[in-house]
């Protein structure tokens, strides 16, 4: 950052009395452009992540619920003979 957007950034934060936070996030504009990515990025892995757990989970679910089914029809079986 130029050493003039610094002394405007300053005159700025006179003028409109601007608080520490806001002055911070003037200074590091470049910062959270690169920050808001990474966000971005990691909440997108995130929602991924989710939606093949879910995909697991319920893969798992069919399968334990075909075990029940196939464990009823043996119990079934054992029954009728």
């Amino acid at each position: 950052m130029s050493t003039g957007s610094l002394i405007y950034i300053y005159i700025f934060k006179i003028h409109n009395k601007i608080s520490k936070l806001d002055y911070f996030l003037l200074l590091t504009s470049k910062l959270q452009t690169i920050t808001r990515k990474w966000i971005i990025l990691f909440v997108l892995g995130v929602r991924l992540f989710i939606k093949e757990l879910k995909e697991t989970v319920h893969l798992q679910s069919s399968v334990r619920l075909g075990e029940i089914k196939l464990f009823w029809a043996q119990t079934q079986l054992l029954h009728s003979c």
